[in-house]
């Protein structure tokens, strides 16, 4: 059985997971989340010990790690992928990404239409993605992309899964999506079980930004 330790700081939340799984089944050992805009690399270590303890594993017992790369809070992914890369090189075990439109739509489960995760991007933008509707791990059908809010809500494509932040149309048809799952560690994580573990331990993680960082955006104006 594989053991995974999954972290995903996103957004503004900070959700970390342990599972354990042999690639046709993966069980959510424990999984805990904190809502800390802000304060993710004050608390994450904090949580990671917290549920190694509860689950009473010691971390030299990990195969491996799970990091939800982005897109979302530029801060909150480099966290992310700089505390998991570094448990990883520490230990001498692999790294995996995957991307948070991704981990939002196989945290949702299965839906009546495609899978469409919606993640709040600032200045009148989602991040958006089109998977299948019921495929774990999601099948992905349109890559991560950003696209304008009112654009997005006028044309509708697939079922959506908007995120905690997003606050969509008070006249949304109760058919056209709900809110997503928030379990996205745990999704990470149990999409790099089924998907097999890195044939290599020296492939570095990249994050996907799609938009980059403010501090590019004011150099290329000055």
């Amino acid at each position: 059985m594989t053991r995974v330790l999954a972290i995903d700081t996103s957004t503004s939340r900070a959700n970390v997971a342990l599972l354990e799984g042999d690639g046709n089944t993966v069980d959510t050992v424990v999984e805990t989340t904190a809502s800390m805009a802000g304060s993710h690399a004050t608390h994450l270590f904090d949580l990671i010990d917290r549920v190694l303890a509860t689950a009473g594993w010691p971390k030299r017992g990990l195969d491996a790690f799970a990091v939800v790369r982005g897109p979302g809070s530029f801060t909150g992914v480099r966290i992310a992928l700089g505390t998991a890369q570094g448990l990883a090189l520490a230990s001498g075990r692999p790294c995996a990404g995957v991307n948070t439109l991704e981990a939002m739509a196989e945290a949702s489960g299965a839906c009546p239409g495609e899978r469409t995760p919606v993640l709040g991007a600032g200045r009148g933008e989602f991040y958006v993605a089109c998977y299948d509707a019921e495929s774990s791990p999601p099948r992905e059908v349109a890559p991560p992309r950003l696209q304008t809010v009112e654009s997005f809500w006028n044309a509708l494509p697939g079922y959506a899964l908007w995120d905690i932040g997003v606050a969509p149309p008070r006249k949304l048809p109760v058919a056209a999506g709900r809110q997503a799952g928030l379990q996205t560690a745990a999704a990470a994580g149990r999409i790099v079980i089924l998907r097999g573990l890195p044939a290599t331990l020296d492939t570095p993680v990249s994050p996907l930004y799609i938009r980059p960082p403010d501090a590019r955006l004011k150099q290329r104006g000055s």
